[in-house]
């Protein structure tokens, strides 16, 4: 697979599907995981949360977040939201 743009991520997910024709017997493999270029330092590509990821109702729970790639200096804002549809069961106390 070959991008015509530069892809800037933490994770890659491949999906193959079988041939048409093919039955379960039939396998399919990779030979070869190859990426090229290099690795971002100098540009905040992400940011990981950390903290639960269930609560029951009432549980109050803290997250953090923190800039990707890690060696990354400076300072950084994060903006917490809520999705629309969960404002009445999710609130954010702070977010500092």
């Amino acid at each position: 697979m070959l991008f015509n743009t530069p892809v800037k991520t933490t994770k890659l997910r491949l999906y193959i599907d079988r041939p048409d024709g093919t039955t379960e017997r039939g396998g399919i493999g990779i030979g070869e995981w190859e990426v090229y270029g290099e690795k971002v330092k100098n540009e905040m590509v992400s940011a990981k949360i950390s903290g639960k990821n269930r609560l029951v109702k009432s549980e109050v729970s803290s997250y953090y977040g923190v800039s990707v790639p890690g060696e990354l200096s400076g300072t950084f804002d994060y903006e917490w939201s809520v999705p629309e549809e969960s404002k009445d069961i999710l609130q954010i106390i702070g977010g500092q």
